[in-house]
């Protein structure tokens, strides 16, 4: 099973919800979870992970600055804010994204920054260490300015030629 996550937010743009949008009416994409993240991702992370079992997780957020590409983010750091997710836990994971691939349209990121995106990265990813789960793990932050579906087909062709993920 897929989870397929997006942020739903006030932003004008509001871009990881545009693009969960165009890839759940996608046929590549059915069977697949589609849910947005609410308010903050705690109850989501409480609702939609915790406790269940995923052959993989896909994160969208939109990213703020006006970087012009697609990030996927590698690691997530204990810090939601200037407080700690997690006590006594490590202060940064790596996400379980698996072997990456050149693909020009999406940059690989070690930045994440320290909020909400980061908050349910880093806790997913230390709830799968935890249950010693292999779990691929993937979080997009989308750039504001490239449409939509021309976001939702640079992830799609991502998807598809992932290895781990043949399921979809």
């Amino acid at each position: 099973m897929i989870l397929i996550y997006a942020f739903a937010n006030s932003w004008s743009t509001n871009i990881s919800s545009q693009v969960l949008h165009q890839l759940a009416n996608l046929s590549q994409f059915k069977g697949v979870f589609f849910q947005k993240v609410l308010g903050h991702p705690k109850t989501f992370f409480q609702t939609h992970i915790y406790g269940k079992i995923y052959d993989s997780i896909i994160g969208l957020g939109d990213f703020y600055g006006n970087f012009p590409k697609i990030r996927l983010e590698t690691i997530a750091k204990n810090q939601y804010g200037y407080k700690p997710i997690s006590t006594n836990s490590p202060f940064q994971i790596t996400l379980n994204t698996g072997p990456l691939s050149y693909n020009s349209d999406i940059v690989i990121s070690k930045n994440m920054g320290n909020y909400n995106s980061n908050w349910i990265a880093y806790q997913s990813q230390l709830y799968l260490n935890s249950k010693d789960l292999d779990t691929i793990h993937l979080f997009f932050h989308l750039p504001k300015k490239l449409p939509p579906s021309l976001i939702a087909t640079h992830i799609t062709q991502f998807l598809l030629g992932y290895p781990i993920l043949k399921t979809i």
